[in-house]
């Protein structure tokens, strides 16, 4: 199953909200609710039998990749 584009976008638009919702609500640092949010993306990728494959993209992000997205959290 492929996403398309604009779903791409809606889900990151939608789950952007819902960080700044979460980090607002509990009033935590944008670090601390990542490291959250990375050990639950662990989770649901072991347990859904894909640990491998997410641990094989996590280490092909290189740190240009990182420093170079030009995208920032949306907050509508």
């Amino acid at each position: 199953m492929s996403l398309e584009d604009n779903e791409i976008v809606e889900i990151s638009q939608e789950f952007d909200e819902y960080m700044v919702e979460l980090a607002t609500k509990y009033k935590q640092h944008p670090l601390n609710l990542s490291s959250i949010i990375l050990a639950r993306l662990i989770v649901l990728c072991k347990t859904t039998g894909c640990l491998e494959d997410f641990q094989k993209i996590m280490e092909s992000i290189s740190d240009d990749v990182l420093f170079q997205a030009n995208t920032e959290v949306t907050k509508h």
